[in-house]
């Protein structure tokens, strides 16, 4: 529990980016109703990819995560979307939900909550379906650590 606390609430933890994320999600979703989501995760994943290569962040790999990937493995589902994000985003993330099945589980359980309480039940917010297709990508992954 100790540690779900700090990915929920930490300073840059899943917690933390999910809830920025689904801010930035919501605003897009305010400001036009002719926005769809398609749209808007493509504005969402535009800032995140503008301000890593601002931050000149060397451990990012959105070179080989382009939207259109990230958004043809979510298949319009936002809580994969955002874990895919954060996972293009860091090598601690990377490292951590691939290593640890713990951390999959306890980071999967923090962006469903999140999404679910900032963003209302989206269409695949359900746990076992996280799960599966996380586990199933990090899996495929792991080689390239």
């Amino acid at each position: 529990m100790f540690t779900k606390f700090f990915l929920k609430n930490g300073l840059g933890g899943p917690g933390e980016t999910t809830k920025k994320i689904c801010e930035r999600y919501n605003y897009f979703l305010s400001i036009g109703a002719q926005i769809n989501s398609e749209e808007i995760m493509h504005f969402v994943y535009q800032e995140r990819y503008l301000a890593h290569k601002i931050s000149m962040n060397k451990t990012s790999m959105y070179d080989h995560f382009t939207f259109e990937k990230l958004y043809s493995y979510s298949k319009n589902d936002l809580t994969y979307f955002i874990f895919l994000l954060q996972f293009a985003e860091t090598a601690n993330f990377r490292n951590g939900v691939c290593n640890y099945q713990d951390l999959l589980t306890c980071t999967n359980e923090i962006i469903i909550e999140t999404v679910n309480k900032l963003c209302g039940n989206t269409e695949y917010s359900n746990m076992g379906f996280l799960m599966l297709r996380t586990k199933s990508f990090t899996a495929s992954f792991k080689p390239f650590l």
